[in-house]
């Protein structure tokens, strides 16, 4: 486990997780059913694939460096080529 910190304090968050605080801290905080998204990949899919379309045009319009935007597309393609529903409990 690693220890991560926002503006609430600190809580333990998977090692292997690709996902940080704010998801462990939602998971805790509505806790409403049984299902995950791991029954739902299409809909991870549409998310992995927004986010590369807002880092494209953010960059476009100068609000994000490119070379973090190279990055984060490069992580939404191996996040769609790769099984990573496993973070998504």
């Amino acid at each position: 486990m690693r220890i991560e910190k926002d503006s609430l304090g600190s809580l333990p968050v998977p090692d292997d997780a690709y996902f940080g605080i704010q998801t462990v801290r939602c998971a805790q905080n509505y806790d409403v059913t049984d299902h995950t998204f791991n029954e739902l990949p299409h809909v991870i899919k549409a998310v992995a694939e927004v986010k590369m379309a807002a880092a494209l045009a953010n960059e476009e319009i100068g609000a994000l460096e490119p070379e973090k935007q190279r990055l984060l597309c490069r992580l939404v393609r191996k996040s769609l080529t790769v099984n990573l529903l496993i973070n998504f409990r």
